[in-house]
């Protein structure tokens, strides 16, 4: 026997890659391949209601500006759906 397993004159074994079922020799590639995540969207609203749009404009805005006099667009808006919705009352 040769150190392969095999008797001298006679062919060797067929390679284990081409070896059907055999999970130790499939494609890397795709054995080992890391699905992706999907890229992450702007979390939902929360709240879902008739204003939830301008709530979540707000408060986005409030969270990345520092200087809160830029919001004052989606204060407006949110105040003016809620108003429209009779939710509250303009002051």
């Amino acid at each position: 026997m040769t150190a392969g397993g095999s008797a001298e004159g006679q062919p060797p074994p067929p390679a284990l890659e081409s070896s059907p079922g055999c999970p130790a020799r499939a494609d890397p590639a795709a054995s080992h391949a890391v699905p992706q995540a999907p890229e992450r969207a702007a979390p939902q609203p929360l709240q879902m209601g008739p204003c939830a749009y301008e709530i979540r404009q707000f408060l986005d805005c409030s969270t990345t500006q520092s200087d809160l006099t830029l919001c004052e667009g989606f204060s407006e808006a949110l105040k003016q759906c809620k108003y429209n919705h009779g939710l509250s009352s303009l002051p």
